[in-house]
């Protein structure tokens, strides 16, 4: 997927006889992920990523399932960023004191918008993205179980309800 398409390599042929490149001297950046993994946004640059030493060529947007994305303009695809981040979410690792507390984050997140999975799929995300108490999440049906389990415990259990009440 980080191969640069077709359509970008033909526009870019004039840049690269002015300067004597190739298509070869083009390398690609994973941007962004989607909460599913699959890959949001890649980026095609010449030179050395993170340094001022960098030309940026242009990039590619992919929808969930993995399709290139093409928009009709400039004005298109910022209203599609802006959908975007309005669904993003910080996928910087989070640290939960609990694997019941990791699990009713991540219900929350899918009742509110903000990943837009199933509740399974929000928890394998979770296993790549959240840390229990410093420790990483080893299986991602163990925060099922954990939030199985809280529901029958008399403060976790409240705090469970009540979320649902809320949310469902």
């Amino acid at each position: 997927m980080s191969t640069t398409n077709k359509e970008l390599l033909d526009r870019w042929k004039p840049f690269f006889n002015e300067r004597n490149l190739s298509p070869d001297d083009v390398k690609s950046h994973i941007e962004e992920y989607y909460p599913n993994s699959q890959v949001k946004m890649i980026i095609h640059y010449i030179g050395k990523w993170d340094t001022n030493q960098l030309i940026m060529m242009g990039h590619s947007d992919y929808d969930e399932n993995g399709n290139l994305m093409k928009f009709d303009s400039i004005i298109d695809r910022l209203d599609w960023l802006t959908k975007m981040s309005s669904r993003a979410i910080d996928i910087q690792v989070k640290d939960y004191p609990s694997r019941w507390e990791c699990a009713i984050a991540v219900r929350k997140m899918i009742a509110i918008g903000s990943l837009d999975v199933s509740i399974n799929d929000g928890y394998k995300w979770a296993e790549k993205h959240c840390f229990i108490d410093g420790e990483p999440i080893r299986k991602w049906t163990d925060l099922k179980k954990s939030y199985e389990n809280a529901k029958e415990r008399t403060k976790s259990g409240t705090i469970i309800d009540e979320f649902e009440e809320e949310y469902y």
